[in-house]
Order: C-alpha cells, then structure tokens, then sequence
C-alpha cells in the first residue's frame, strides 16, 4: 500500500510538473541550444542556434554573471536563465592540476511557442540579440 502511494504521488507530481509548463507555453518537445564563448578581451561570440527535440545539453546553472533571456515578439521577457561559463581543468607536466575558465558556454533551454527573440546580458548590458525566426530545427 505505501508503495503504491509513493507511486501515485510520483505520477501526480510529474503530471503537475508538464500541466504547469504546457499552461506556461512551453513545448517540453522543443529546446533552444546556445553556444557560445567570450574571447581573453571579453568579446562575446554566439554559434549558430539551433532548436532540438530532445535534450542533448545540461540547463543553464542558475547562477553566474550572465543571463540569457528569451522573449515574446513585444520584447517581455518570458523565461530569464543565469549562467556562468565552463570551468576547464589542465593537468600540468609535473602532474599537478589547475582549473581555468574556459570562457566558453552550451545549454539548451524549452522553447516556448510565442518566443521571438534572446538576449545574453551581463550586468544588465545587452551583449548579444538574435531573432528566431529563420533557426535550423535539427532532426536527430
């Protein structure tokens, strides 16, 4: 009998979970891919975007100094996600290790159906706008 009620439970959450992002707007079949990386003079540089409809990549961490927001076509923000770049760990010669930031970045995020444009922002600087209109939807 617990059994079945942690089961029951489990279902319902999960149930919840999808009802509470479909009222939300996003298709759980969708993901945005960003992938980028900022240069030793800070310059930001997107690769191409792509949407993918399963998940190949990790969310963003929710933390960081940067933020990706994605929005509507009247330019309200309609999900906002913090993120930091990747960490890189180096084994040197003599066998000791260090850790350095790459500078670089790659998640994928739902993508909601009347989602029109992203941002990356730092500090509240806009450093990076692309429309998604015209984005490579990847079949496998």
């Amino acid at each position: 009998m617990k059994r079945y009620l942690i089961i029951t439970a489990v279902l319902l959450l999960v149930f919840s979970v999808y009802i509470f992002a479909a009222a939300e707007g996003e298709d759980a079949s969708r993901f945005l891919v960003i992938r980028g990386l900022f240069n030793d003079e800070g310059e930001l540089f997107v690769s191409p975007l792509y949407i993918v409809k399963d998940e190949r990549f990790d969310a963003p961490d929710g933390t960081g100094p940067y933020r990706l927001e994605l929005l509507d076509i009247d330019g309200s923000v309609l999900s906002s996600h913090n993120f930091s770049t990747d960490i890189m760990h180096i084994i040197m010669n003599d066998g000791s290790e260090r850790e350095k930031d790459s500078g670089m970045f790659a998640f994928q995020i739902p993508l909601m159906d009347n989602a029109r444009n992203i941002s990356i922002k730092r500090d509240g600087v806009t450093l990076f706008e692309s429309g998604l209109s015209d984005i490579t939807t990847m079949e496998e």
